[in-house]
């Protein structure tokens, strides 16, 4: 038996076959169908899916860092204090220098439209009065919406009148149930009769007045007033910075402050200081830069106001504010799950607050603001790259009124004891995609040959039919 014997593909002679024109256009469309069906396989091999299963996670002693980084423009920095607390670790501690920053910024409106209107594309949510969430992306609109309820400018408008009339004017803030300014206010009523029994200044030259912020509380909101007792110095319409915090308050404490506000303005005839001197809406905020080792547990950072020698008025403080960054990692993993690395089911939930701003409007003061977040240790493996281990943070935030206490900014935080894991794989293996290619290939040349045949055959018996 020869080695031909077993040929599976044996051939025709040339000279036994013929050439037809439907032989040449279903050729054409068969040639067609196996370059689309073909290009459509080859687009798709690559593709990959990613499947998830859900283990108990056996890092539950370890410590992981908690870093945050919030933008607080309607608060000075030397009112915040943050403290931290992590039950785990029998810890409650005020975090000081070695683990947190502040950086002073300018004001509330320059930092909110730079960050509503900037690269980042930090995302502005009001709150109203109720302390409701109205989702918003338009900060202009909010800036409005603000606005409108300045309703009562009457006396803000007597206020500025007031500030015209002289050319400086020295004001005590206070409230009646205050005790630090209950102790001040004979002291300031003192000052005011030495400074007018004194006149050492030219008629006109300088108004000293009081200004009660519980009967005139949308003046004070207005001027930012949030300690009292505040003892400030204008001149004209403008604000010459720093005011009077000192816990020392003295007849001859308040005369020494004064003159170095005025004196060294007259002594220059007149010329504006430009370093002490800007308009009264504008005030300094604080950003905060945190960064502490915490346990996989349940926490909190609590963002509050404290000041030694003063009181805080709580319809006053507002602690509007963005969220510029919450991370937390492992320190020493080196294949750490980012956004860049994660397919997009995951991506949505590494860093869900970033660049968010959490807004309470300018009349509403007094509102605190929860940020809660379940933290859940995540595994994605794919074949590219080695396992990557990280953390997807899933969160809810809302506004509300205190009845008693100052207003406060928290984030409490709670890590999940079950580790998702996620693997990509490819839909496809290198068999099933040759296997896919030998029946595209067969089936096409099968189906079209079948039509073939049976066209032809169809055709001749007609003919045969004729003749």
């Amino acid at each position: 038996m020869r080695f031909q014997d077993f040929d599976l593909f044996r051939k025709l002679p040339v000279e036994l076959t013929i050439g037809t024109k439907l032989g040449g256009a279903l050729s054409l469309i068969t040639l067609s169908l196996l370059a689309i069906l073909l290009l459509v396989e080859i687009w798709n091999a690559p593709s990959s899916t990613t499947e998830s299963t859900l283990v108990l996670d056996e890092q539950r002693n370890d410590q992981v860092r908690f870093s945050f980084r919030v933008g607080i423009p309607e608060v000075p920095c030397r009112f915040i204090t943050v403290n931290f607390e992590d039950p785990l670790r029998a810890y409650s501690v005020d975090l000081d220098s070695k683990w947190l920053t502040k950086t002073v910024m300018a004001g509330s409106d320059t930092y909110l439209k730079q960050k509503s209107t900037g690269i980042s594309g930090t995302k502005m949510r009001l709150f109203d009065e109720q302390g409701r969430l109205v989702y918003s992306d338009d900060f202009e609109g909010l800036v409005s919406a603000a606005s409108k309820l300045d309703s009562d400018m009457s006396t803000i408008n007597s206020f500025e009148g007031m500030l015209r009339q002289s050319q400086f004017t020295i004001v005590f803030f206070y409230v009646p149930w205050c005790a630090f300014c209950t102790q001040t206010l004979p002291i300031w009523e003192e000052f005011k009769s030495q400074m007018e029994n004194s006149k050492p200044y030219p008629s006109g030259t300088l108004n000293i007045v009081k200004i009660n912020c519980k009967e005139e509380a949308n003046l004070c909101r207005k001027q930012k007033i949030m300690v009292v007792p505040t003892i400030r110095m204008y001149r004209g319409n403008d604000l010459m910075k720093p005011d009077y915090y000192s816990t020392k308050r003295t007849v001859d404490l308040f005369i020494t402050f004064a003159r170095s506000k005025i004196d060294p303005v007259l002594e220059k005839g007149g010329s504006k200081v430009v370093e002490e001197v800007s308009p009264w809406h504008n005030h300094e905020g604080c950003i905060l830069s945190g960064l502490y080792v915490v346990s996989k547990g349940p926490g909190f950072f609590r963002i509050s106001t404290m000041s030694n020698g003063s009181s805080f008025e709580p319809s006053h403080v507002n602690f509007s504010h963005v969220v510029e960054s919450i991370k937390v990692y492992d320190e020493d993993d080196k294949n750490l799950l980012t956004k860049k690395i994660a397919p997009e089911i995951i991506a949505d939930n590494i860093e869900p607050l970033d660049n968010t701003g959490y807004i309470s409007t300018f009349f509403q003061g007094g509102m605190s603001f929860d940020h809660y977040l379940k933290i859940v240790p995540t595994t994605y493996k794919s074949k590219l790259r080695p396992a990557a281990r990280g953390y997807q943070i899933t969160s809810g935030s809302h506004g509300f009124y205190k009845e008693h206490g100052m207003p406060e900014l928290r984030i409490t935080y709670d890590f999940s004891p079950l580790r998702l894991m996620f693997e990509s794989r490819s839909t496809k293996q290198w068999y099933e995609f040759l296997a896919n290619v030998c029946a595209i290939v067969g089936g096409v040349f099968t189906v079209l040959n079948l039509t073939d045949q049976s066209i032809f055959a169809y055709v001749k018996r007609q003919q045969k039919l004729r003749q």
